[in-house]
This record gives structure tokens, sequence and C-alpha cells, in this order.
């Protein structure tokens, strides 16, 4: 087992992965775990709220064309990222060109951060809702501040149902996915206190599944999970994953099953208009000095609805 427990906030703003690789466990060997929980105890982003966890035992066909499996693509990137941690100057503001996405078998493998363009927006520019339109999109998501994206979710609502538990989001994102209420949308996020404060019982996942058109084909079978939320630090500045699973029934029916009868039951708190939004937006953190101290980097007003990191 390899863990990644490095500093590199010198040149992201965090580490924020979640990985782990078992070279030989429980009789299997080349194992690859992500997932969205961080570890600790009782918190959110721990045993306290809702994660997931992806687990793939290398199979001889997790080849992919250049001839990496996933176990093999997450210990390359395992090995990038101890040197970076070894030396800074290493670090790449853009590891998503330099080392683009691969496919290994069912799985495709993406690392962030991502110069430009956005993966969530263009995976979702390529489901036509008129080619299927009983096609269903799910997102567990903690945080989603990229307008992008929310733009793309609420397009796809016009005729695909859309379905979204949350535990946050800034206040452009969550115009963008009420103002014109779309007909087949549901936002659905948890009780905070009167202060605010998220719930320790929440959700920290950071999931997007699609059943039916994918990319050209329908009656398709599709989950993205990893560490990565759809805001803006996960694709432009910080170390993230984020894996592909693409025609696994078994695994798209546990992801599947989770969100409808664990996530939704759990989420109480239902938007539906934009009058709704302040039970979901997170606004901004004051301070005596412009800017808020966490975890050692220095994080701006403006990044107010994409923190603290999960």
């Amino acid at each position: 087992m390899r863990e990644l427990s490095l500093d590199l906030t010198a040149q992201t703003r965090a580490a924020n992965n979640k990985f782990y690789l078992f070279s030989s466990t429980l009789g299997h060997d080349r194992v690859a775990v992500t997932s969205s929980a961080n570890l600790s105890n009782d918190s959110i982003g721990g045993t306290g709220g809702f994660n997931s966890m992806y687990t793939h035992v290398e199979d001889p066909a997790d080849i992919g064309f250049g001839g990496s499996s996933l176990f093999e693509r997450f210990h390359e990137y395992f090995g990038q990222l101890s040197a970076v941690a070894v030396d800074p100057s290493q670090a790449d503001p853009d590891y998503y060109e330099s080392n683009p996405p691969e496919i290994s078998g069912t799985t495709k493998s993406y690392f962030f951060p991502r110069a430009d363009g956005d993966t969530t927006e263009n995976t979702l520019g390529v489901v036509d809702c008129d080619a299927q339109p009983s096609t269903k999109i799910r997102v567990g998501m903690w945080s989603i501040t990229r307008k992008e994206v929310a733009t793309a979710l609420a397009e796809k609502a016009e005729v695909c149902d859309v379905d979204i538990v949350v535990n946050r989001m800034s206040q452009d994102v969550c115009t963008a996915l009420t103002e014109d209420f779309p007909t087949n949308l549901r936002i659905r996020t948890f009780p905070r206190d009167e202060k605010g404060k998220d719930s320790d019982e929440g959700i920290h996942e950071k999931n997007m599944t699609i059943g039916g058109n994918y990319n050209g084909g329908n009656h398709r079978h599709v989950v993205f999970t990893g560490s990565g939320n759809f805001n803006k630090l996960s694709l432009r500045r910080n170390d993230e994953n984020m894996v592909r699973i693409l025609g696994d029934e078994t695994v798209y029916n546990d992801f599947i099953r989770h969100f409808d009868d664990e996530l939704i039951s759990s989420a109480t708190v239902e938007i539906t208009s934009e009058d709704d939004c302040e039970d979901v937006v997170v606004g901004e953190r004051k301070s005596d000095d412009r800017s808020v101290r966490r975890s050692g980097v220095r994080v701006h007003p403006e990044a107010a609805t994409d923190r603290p990191q999960g």
C-alpha cells in the first residue's frame, strides 16, 4: 500500500487526492482505489458524511492504448507527485495536458490541474438528450462553483432528468440552475444550523452518473468518480484524480442504488426556486485581513465558496 500524505501547496492550492495502491491485498494483486473520503473521523469529509470509494482489481484486459493499466497510471502519478514534494519547481500547472486521459479496459483516468477547458462540461456536451429522452444524470457533489457546468446541466434538464444532491454551491451556479427552473431538474441539499454551518452528516462525494445516451450511444451506463469537486480549484489548481467507469453495469447500479436509496432520503432540503438558493449557497467568510489563512495557504475572498477543500 502506498499513501500520499505530502504537502504540495507550494505550487497548487491543495493536494486533494484520496487514492491508495496495493501491490497485493486480500488475495488480489495490483489494486487501485480512489475515494472522496479523507482519513479523518466524524467530519463530513471523513467518517461523518456521505463518501464513496471505487476499488479496481486489475484484469489482464485492463491495458490502455499505451500499455498502461489503471494501477500503473496511478503508480506513475504517485511517483510524479512524490518528486514535486521534493522539488516544487517540478510542479506542472497543466498536468492534464502533459499527461492526458487514458483508457484502460472499462476505465478512463484523468489527472488535474487543467489549465484550459472543462472536462465535465465536455462530458455533458456528448450527452444527447434528444436521442434518448429517458437519459438520467445524477450528480452527488460536495461543491459546485463552475457556472459552465451548471449551465450545461440546466440545458440537459430541458429534456433529460437531472438530479443533484449537493452540499454547497456558489450564487452564480445556483442562479444558472434555478432562474428558468428546467422541468426535469431536482436539487437537494442538507440542513444547516442557524449560522449556516455544514452538517457533519452531509455529502462529501464527487460523483456523476449517466444512464442513457453518452458519446454517440444509447442505453449506456457511465460513472465518474474520484477526488475532484465541480469547483474551480479542483479543475485549475489542485492535484486531483477522476476515473470514468464505462459499461460496468454492476458498478453503475451500486452508485445508483446509493444515490436513490440513501442520498435522496437524507438530503431533506429541496431547492425549488432561486429564492431557495440561500439554503445551499455559502457566503463569503469575513476576516480582518482580506484573506483567510488555512493549511498554510492564503485563500482570498473570491475563492470563498471553493473553500475549505474537501
